[in-house]
């Protein structure tokens, strides 16, 4: 098996405002070891405190063989960049810094958990019972791991989706089309949703939807749990909602 996910991707990119940059990978690393993920020993690593648009731009080393302590003290240093895991149930997964348009320090990177799309890298009018039983296990397990990453990091927003690139705030705010870039599915911290200028857009997105509560936000979703049956009304709101997430967190 291969230590990196391959194909088509599913991702889950996190605004971890609360745990930014290095600090949060080695967090989000520890959530997902708590799920029974293991330190494959791939990792990107390079000088910490370095600004980037792509962490694969960074100049760097690219390790395939190191041992689970010395990728750790990477991550605590701020010198992991990416980093491979292994995660019962979902394979080879890829944990680092998702992109920006322009040169940011780690911390105004999202977080960005990646993984092979298996049966949502096929079109759902094309699934056999297989796919159908595959698409199942895998909603539960993606599931545990955005529950736990959101637990451990406590992010402002989520966001779930096949071939994504998740924005930071900036991007949240400054993308024309950012009810198409985001997708149908995502995460919404309490702390968000409880703002009266996003609670209005979700009161349109909610009767689309199918929401699962969490203690600390809800999951969203009009795509990977279920295609939503109004697409339009849906990318809409959800994109105002995200755009109003995104002009609260610039202002602090």
């Amino acid at each position: 098996m291969s230590a990196l996910p391959i194909g088509s991707l599913l991702a889950i990119g996190l605004w971890a405002d609360r745990e930014p940059g290095p600090a949060g990978l080695l967090v989000a690393a520890e959530a997902l070891r708590s799920l029974g993920a293991e330190l494959n020993g791939v990792v990107w690593s390079a000088e910490a405190g370095v600004r980037f648009k792509l962490a694969v731009d960074v100049a760097g080393h690219f390790w395939t063989d190191l041992g689970a302590s010395e990728v750790h003290e990477m991550l605590r240093s701020g010198r992991a960049y990416r980093v491979g895991l292994d995660l019962p149930g979902l394979g080879p997964v890829m944990l680092g810094f998702e992109g920006t348009p322009e040169e940011e320090p780690a911390d105004r990177h999202p977080i960005r958990v990646a993984m092979e799309s298996g049966p949502f890298g096929i079109p759902r009018e094309l699934w056999e019972d297989e796919e159908r039983a595959e698409a199942a296990v895998m909603r539960q397990r993606v599931l545990e791991v955005l529950q736990a990453l959101c637990r451990a990091l406590d992010p402002a927003y989520a966001i779930v989706g096949e071939e994504i690139d998740v924005p930071n705030p900036d991007g949240l705010v400054t993308d024309p089309h950012l009810g198409w870039t985001i997708g149908a599915d995502g995460y919404l911290a309490r702390r968000m949703i409880e703002r009266p200028e996003v609670a209005g857009h979700l009161a349109v997105v909610s009767p689309l939807a199918q929401v699962v509560e969490w203690d600390t936000g809800s999951f969203f979703s009009g795509w990977f749990l279920a295609e939503t049956p109004d697409d339009e009304t849906y990318e809409s709101a959800w994109g105002a909602a995200f755009l109003a997430v995104g002009e609260a967190l610039r202002k602090g």
